[in-house]
């Protein structure tokens, strides 16, 4: 056992509460960088079936794609959306794509264009269908 004098100890004591307090400032001005947060997969993944067929989870995410493959923006125009389900239905065939209810379908199409009751019909406000020979590229749109 080594035996220490008074001052010694005062000394070691001065040395390590300077220490404990320079520890304690250097966390306080560098505290650890938080970790990026792992990706997650999104809900709005298209994916394959067993049988070929694409489907997302999103109906909003195939609205806009059924949008950008056969609906045209218009100013003063709207679809019925009758003609518009049938061009979705034709789109979902032709792009072997899952097809969503006609309700979610409406409900999406509500979401991103507005949809309004025009006399006994509800009508896609500002949009128009493509005419076929305006259907350039892969009827699948956006979720290929």
């Amino acid at each position: 056992m080594v035996l220490i004098g008074e001052a010694q100890r005062k000394g070691l004591l001065a040395y390590f509460d300077e220490r404990m307090h320079a520890r304690s400032e250097i966390e306080v001005q560098a505290p650890r960088q938080a970790r990026p947060a792992i990706a997650t997969p999104s809900r709005t993944r298209a994916s394959k079936r067993k049988d070929n067929v694409r489907e997302t989870d999103d109906p909003l995410l195939q609205a806009k794609a059924f949008a950008v493959a056969r609906l045209a923006p218009t100013d003063d125009a709207s679809a019925n959306i009758k003609d518009v389900l049938r061009a979705y239905a034709t789109w979902c065939r032709s792009g072997n794509v899952k097809q969503l209810p006609a309700e979610a379908l409406a409900s999406a199409l509500d979401e991103l264009f507005g949809v309004e009751k025009d006399g006994k019909d509800y009508v896609v406000l500002g949009v128009s269908l493509k005419a076929i020979e305006d259907q350039s590229g892969k009827p699948i749109g956006a979720l290929h």
